[in-house]
């Protein structure tokens, strides 16, 4: 073997030499995936910016929902600031206000209104909120309520009954027949019916409320217990019914409504009647009836009105009890001086024995 074939077997390849054409070569990439990405990603970003302004935009319109939805019935709105104003003047804040307790004599008369303040206050609130009712119809809107079974319209306003439409009584009775059947329609007018409670709660004793002046309060009686060696205090609910010569008091349990009886105060077993006009925590009127046993029967929350009726019967009872021994006596006065004129007429021979006896019969 020639060592010119040798060499030629080991001979290393030429190199090419290394410029930028090659460069470009090797490393060439296709402009059309890389122009594509680029548009997607650049579609994504913008996307995703307009998601994020979207975002913002909706939640600054909630927050205006939820200030404005504040401002409307949140603690610092003046309408609602002026609503409770109002609602503390025409019905009461923890009592009853002197504008609805006068209210409800004007409207009472003499008869038995059981209309409860928290549910008039429930059914302002409502139609309020509900923008049903303005301030300047607070007063307007409470003389409706006054006619009106006021627990049937709090119990339709809690279940998101309009009750703004509902004027009268006849409108109410309407509306339960409707959608709940007589029985509830005609319970609703028994509710309303000023009479109907006491009556058919005295009647279940036999007593006739017919010429009676009779008014709802709350009676507090102090009782000693043997059991329990101590002074027992109840305070519940009182139908009370003044009579010629008595007292008639139906007890009814605050917490329970269930009939406790009926109690019936003698004018003859009371010593005298004293009103404190202040009341505990100045929060009540109280009307005290002494009795000669010492056991004190105290009716509270009771108007003036009724004060006087209670004050004006005792004190007629007083008076009649006292007129008849007067006349009595009077009375036998005047016989004793015609008979012994009689007798000086028998006397004196001018009347006989006989029409003397007869006299003497008809005067004695």
């Amino acid at each position: 073997m020639s060592k010119t074939s040798n060499e030629e077997l080991v001979k290393p390849e030429k190199e090419t030499p290394l410029t930028n054409e090659n460069v470009v070569k090797e490393v060439k990439v296709p402009e059309e995936p890389v122009k594509k990405h680029v548009e997607e990603k650049t579609e994504s970003s913008q996307e995703e910016s307009s998601n994020a302004s979207t975002k913002v935009i909706q939640d600054n319109k909630g927050n205006d929902n939820k200030n404005q939805k504040r401002s409307l019935f949140g603690r610092n709105s003046s309408d609602k600031k002026e609503f409770n104003k109002q609602l503390k003047f025409y019905v009461g804040g923890i009592a009853e206000s002197d504008y609805f307790r006068n209210k409800k004599e004007e409207f009472n008369k003499g008869e038995i209104l059981d209309i409860n303040q928290y549910f008039v206050k429930g059914i302002l609130k409502k139609e309020f909120k509900n923008g049903k009712l303005s301030v300047d119809g607070i007063e307007n809107r409470l003389d409706e309520l006054f006619g009106l079974d006021v627990k049937s319209m709090y119990e339709l306003s809690e279940k998101k009954v309009d009750t703004s439409s509902i004027k009268t009584q006849d409108d109410l009775s309407d509306y339960l027949l409707k959608e709940y059947g007589e029985k509830r329609a005609e319970e609703s007018r028994k509710n309303a019916d000023k009479n109907y409670r006491i009556n058919s709660l005295f009647e279940k004793y036999g007593v006739d409320l017919e010429g009676a002046y009779f008014f709802k309060c709350s009676i507090e009686e102090r009782r000693s217990s043997t059991f329990y060696n101590t002074d027992r205090r109840n305070l519940d609910t009182a139908y009370v019914a003044l009579f010629d010569d008595y007292i008639g008091i139906i007890k009814e349990s605050v917490f329970l409504k269930s009939d406790m009886g009926m109690r019936k105060v003698f004018f003859k077993t009371v010593s005298g009647i004293d009103y404190d006009t202040s009341g505990k925590l100045g929060m009540s009127n109280s009307l005290f009836i002494r009795m000669h046993s010492g056991e004190p029967v105290q009716l509270k929350f009771i108007s003036e009105k009724d004060v006087a009726e209670v004050q004006a019967k005792f004190e007629k009872y007083m008076a009649q009890k006292d007129t008849p021994n007067t006349v009595q006596i009077n009375q036998e006065t005047s016989n004793a001086d015609e008979l012994l004129k009689y007798a000086e007429l028998y006397k004196q021979g001018i009347l006989t024995e006989e029409e003397f006896e007869a006299k003497k019969k008809e005067l004695l």
